[in-house]
């Protein structure tokens, strides 16, 4: 079990449209944190996430391909992250998304500005 942040969005809190099952009927899909998945390493994070929860991250933009993004895990600050990797499962019957990010590293330059 593990909360995962996306830009200051719990990924477990993540609703997702279904079908109505009859006129009038607002129906939504989330997962919890125990269908969540974290592998750290010193610059690069492997995060395991349901299909639906990725596309859905992508179709409201709270996860970008092209742009970097703040990411907490266990409720604390990771920093900023782009997304170096996206594959899906090579087991049958998993459904986890591998979404491979990498930290951005702040120029030795910035750091001294913000030291300032």
């Amino acid at each position: 079990m593990v909360e995962i942040t996306i830009n200051g969005r719990n990924l477990h809190e993540v609703r997702m449209p279904l079908m109505p099952h009859a006129p009038g009927i607002i129906s939504s899909l989330s997962y919890p944190k125990e269908r969540m998945r974290i592998s750290e390493n010193e610059n690069e994070i492997l995060i395991q996430i349901p299909s639906f929860l990725t596309l859905e991250l992508l179709r409201q933009g709270i996860l970008l391909m092209e742009k970097s993004f703040e990411l907490g895990i266990r409720g604390k600050s990771k920093g900023k992250f782009t997304v170096v990797d996206l594959s899906y499962p090579t087991e049958p019957g998993n459904e986890l998304i591998n979404i491979r990010v990498r930290k951005v590293l702040q120029p030795l330059a910035a750091k001294q500005r913000v030291k300032a």
